[in-house]
């Protein structure tokens, strides 16, 4: 006895499934190929916007952190000019950890970029092995 075991992964079946499709409704394949076009091109074009957004909100992100660097560098600046050396170093420290507190984000955040991911799906995990004892016997 011998066993034969066929897979196929992607989003179109396989020529052979392709064949039944169209011997039990002519013009199904056609049909099949025009989903997973439009599917495809609706993807691309979530994807397209979602960049755009994610730019877009990254330069007013960036710039409302420059701004907001400014206006405390500012307030440092006349806190020293009316004699508030403590309230001078409170701002100049806000402002100095939180541009280094953002550039480490950064860099953290551009380590996990999208072109560092695998282009190989990765096998399914085995689940976690249950240790299974044999229930107590109550005395």
């Amino acid at each position: 006895m011998q066993t034969t075991s066929v897979q196929h992964r992607g989003p179109i079946p396989s020529p052979e499934q392709f064949g039944g499709y169209e011997q039990i409704l002519p013009g199904s394949a056609d049909r099949i190929l025009k989903m997973a076009e439009k599917e495809q091109d609706h993807r691309h074009d979530w994807e397209r916007r979602h960049l755009r957004w994610d730019g877009l909100i990254n330069i007013v992100s960036l710039s409302f952190g420059w701004l907001l660097s400014l206006a405390l560098a500012a307030g440092a600046v006349y806190c020293a000019t009316i004699s508030q050396p403590t309230a001078a170093v409170a701002l100049t420290s806000v402002a100095a950890f939180g541009a280094v507190g953002s550039f480490l984000r950064g860099k953290r955040l551009f380590s996990r970029a999208d072109h560092n991911l695998p282009s190989a799906p990765q096998p399914p995990s085995k689940p976690a092995q249950q240790n299974r004892r044999p229930p107590k016997k109550k005395r």
